[in-house]
C-alpha cells in the first residue's frame, strides 16, 4: 500500500467514508497535494540547494523552478548576501551604514567579479547579479565514445574526432557558478502511486487537513464544525514542525526573507 492509499483509508475513517460514496480518490488526492503544499508553506521545512552558472554580461540568474525562498548564496566558497531592490534604494537614499558593498546610483552598470545577489519579491524566478559579471573563466569538457578521439574543438562548439568511428556522447561547460540554498516547493500530488517529499512523521499532519478541508465543503453546519476541529489538530502538528525546525536552525543573516511570491 502506498503512503497516500494510506492516508485516504485513513481519512475515509474519520470523514465515515469507507466505501468512498462522498468523497472520491481523486478528491482526496487533490486535498492530500493541497495539504503538502500548505505545510511547506508555513514550515519551510524542505531545502535544497543548486549551482546556477554564470555567464559574462549576464545580469540574471535563472532559479531552479522549485524555489519558493532564497535563504543563501555562496560564490567562489564564500558568503554573498542577498538583497532586495528595496534595500538598494533604501541604502543609497539613507547613506545605510549596511552599504557595505558601496553600490551608487550606477550600480545597474557597473561590471565585475559578482558580490551579491539582489532579487524582486514579486519574482523571484530571475535574480539580478550586482556586479554584471565579467571575465569568467569557462572550460568545455567533453567526453567521447572509446573508440574515437576529439582532436579539435573550435570556437563555435564544431567537434572533430581522430577516428571515423568516434562519437562523442557528452559535452559539458563548467565554469564560475553561484551555489544558491534555498525552501522548495513541493512535487505534485496527482495519483496514489505519487512521491511524497515530505517525511512520513508528517503524515498525520496531512490526514486532519485533508479532513478538515473535506468536511469544510460541506454545507451541514456539523460536518463543518467537525471540519474546524480537524484544521485546529493540524495546526498543532504544523507548530509542532516549526518548532522542532527552529531548535536545529541557525539563521542565514540575510537582509530579509527572500520568498517567491505564489505558492
Amino acid at each position: 500500500m502506498s503512503r497516500i492509499t494510506d492516508i485516504i483509508s485513513k481519512c475515509r475513517v474519520t470523514l465515515a467514508d469507507k466505501d468512498g460514496d462522498r468523497y472520491t480518490d481523486d478528491d482526496l488526492i487533490a486535498l492530500i497535494d493541497e495539504a503538502q503544499e500548505d505545510f511547506c508553506k508555513e514550515t519551510k521545512i524542505l531545502k535544497a540547494s543548486a549551482n546556477v552558472s554564470l555567464f559574462v554580461g549576464a545580469q540574471t540568474l535563472i532559479m531552479p523552478e522549485d524555489c519558493f525562498m532564497l535563504t543563501r548564496a555562496t560564490y567562489q566558497n564564500e558568503k554573498i548576501p542577498l538583497l532586495t531592490y528595496s534595500d538598494v534604494d533604501f541604502f543609497l537614499s539613507n547613506g545605510d551604514s549596511q552599504n557595505l558593498l558601496g553600490m551608487t546610483y550606477s550600480w545597474e552598470e557597473e561590471i565585475g567579479t559578482p558580490e551579491a545577489l539582489i532579487y524582486d519579491k514579486n519574482n523571484l524566478g530571475e535574480v539580478r547579479v550586482y556586479p554584471i559579471p565579467a571575465n569568467l573563466v569557462e572550460e568545455d569538457t567533453v567526453t567521447v565514445d572509446p573508440l574515437g578521439v576529439v582532436s579539435d574543438l573550435d570556437l563555435f562548439g564544431v567537434l572533430t574526432t581522430s577516428d571515423t568511428f568516434g562519437t562523442v556522447t557528452d559535452i559539458e561547460t563548467t565554469g564560475d557558478v553561484v551555489k544558491i540554498y534555498y525552501v522548495k516547493f513541493p512535487t505534485k500530488v496527482t495519483t496514489v502511486n505519487s512521491t511524497l517529499d515530505l517525511d512520513r512523521v508528517f503524515d498525520t499532519a496531512l490526514k486532519y487537513y485533508v479532513t478538515g478541508k473535506s468536511f469544510l465543503n460541506d454545507l451541514d453546519t456539523g460536518w463543518q464544525e467537525k471540519g474546524l476541529q480537524q484544521l485546529q489538530f493540524y495546526e498543532r502538528e504544523v507548530k509542532r514542525a516549526k518548532n522542532n525546525a527552529a531548535s536545529n536552525h541557525v539563521s542565514s543573516g540575510e537582509f530579509s526573507t527572500n520568498y517567491r511570491s505564489s505558492f
